[in-house]
């Protein structure tokens, strides 16, 4: 199910539930990193702090503001592994030197919809390692955007423009590098703006926290699209909150699906009710074996050995869940280039309905409702 856009009103912790909350939370980060989140609400937007256990009951009773979730602090981290490079034979689209070793649209083609739009006026929010973009396949269209790091909630704007990991250099590159300027390769929506927010640190893993605040942050910026190429086993209210927060104000948030394979757990943010899940097939289009399967997935789309931006201008090819996200981040761009009056409800079912099915009839919890299909969806 999934909430159309409206006011964000959650509803406050009140009294003894309250009280039971923060017990069960401080007895969780007790046996963990002794932290905890407590997530507010002001003038209808989340608020996100942090603090020691400890500090838990003078920071309620200070807290001026309704208290509307409180749970035990915890790490999330990139969903993205190596893997071999992938032969293409793709033919001349674009002058992109790399552009023929991208499977992925000679497979599931999206640059036909270029004849219509290619994402300009759409921003995408990567909140990932951050994006380095002096990459010369980004460079012209990302922005300073923001950091959230250290587990604080604290966001320090002009900071999400460096990626010493390299993983959300490579998702945006998949949604959005520039095509035709005869370097590298072309992203699905290659006019799209990419606005990084970095809330994973050098090793690729981060706070709950910090991707809540950086995702509140992307909304109140502008993005009209959410690509959360990460995640964990634990669902954080934080997070739930902000992604209510971001369909609220109309914005499409995409998740990875995880890459803990057929029987793997449910992957959140991608099982978050308000998030449009994603898993991965292959060059065979058949569902990629890392990919996590559950009732929660809504659509598959490339995945494995992805070829795209990498660090210090470089190019790398990568496979994880993490990269058939940002692929449906770019379609979603470019669906709102044609159609921009499309809310985050209506993108969801107009991505469902057009997908190919694929493995079983009808939506499966390997593929979902299938393969995305770039061109219907976009359709008239």
């Amino acid at each position: 199910m999934t909430q159309d856009e409206s006011e964000f009103a959650p509803e406050a912790l009140q009294g003894p539930e309250r009280d039971l909350t923060a017990f069960g939370a401080a007895v969780d980060a007790l046996s963990g990193t002794g932290r905890v989140d407590i997530t507010t609400e002001e003038n209808g937007r989340p608020q996100f702090s942090s603090v020691g256990v400890w500090d838990l009951q003078s920071s309620l009773d200070a807290e001026a503001d309704p208290v509307i979730a409180i749970e035990a602090s915890a790490q999330v981290s990139a969903t993205g592994d190596q893997a071999s490079p992938a032969p293409g034979t793709a033919g001349t689209v674009t002058n992109d030197p790399l552009y023929d070793q991208q499977w992925s649209d000679r497979s599931v083609p999206y640059s036909p919809a270029w004849a219509c739009t290619q994402g300009s006026g759409i921003d995408i929010a990567v909140v990932d390692t951050g994006v380095d973009r002096s990459h010369p396949d980004l460079a012209a269209h990302t922005t300073t955007g923001a950091g959230a790091l250290g587990g604080s909630g604290t966001v320090s704007p002009g900071t999400g423009g460096i990626d010493p990991h390299g993983h959300g250099t490579h998702v945006a590159g998949i949604a959005a590098a520039s095509a035709g300027n005869g370097l590298g390769i072309a992203g699905v929506a290659p006019m799209a703006t990419i606005i990084p927010v970095r809330v994973l640190g050098e090793t690729g893993s981060g706070w709950n926290i910090d991707v809540a605040a950086g995702i509140t942050w992307a909304v109140d910026s502008g993005a009209e699209v959410v690509n959360l190429s990460l995640g964990s086993t634990w669902r954080s209210s934080a997070v739930s909150n902000a992604i209510a927060y971001a369909v609220s104000r109309g914005v499409v948030v995409v998740a990875a699906a995880g890459n803990d394979g057929p029987s793997g757990a449910k992957h959140y943010p991608g099982a978050d009710a308000n998030s449009i899940a994603v898993g991965s097939v292959d060059e065979n289009l058949q569902i990629s074996y890392f990919s996590t399967h559950g009732d929660y997935v809504d659509v598959s789309a490339p995945g494995s050995a992805i070829l795209s931006t990498y660090l210090n201008g470089s190019y790398a090819t990568l496979s994880g869940t993490s990269m058939a996200t940002p692929y449906v981040s770019g379609v979603v761009a470019l669906m709102l280039g044609t159609h921009p009056t499309l809310g985050p409800a209506q993108i969801r079912a107009r991505l469902t309905s057009t997908a190919d099915d694929a493995g079983p009839n009808g939506p499966d919890q390997a593929f979902g409702y299938g393969i995305v299909d770039p061109v219907r969806a976009i359709g008239n």
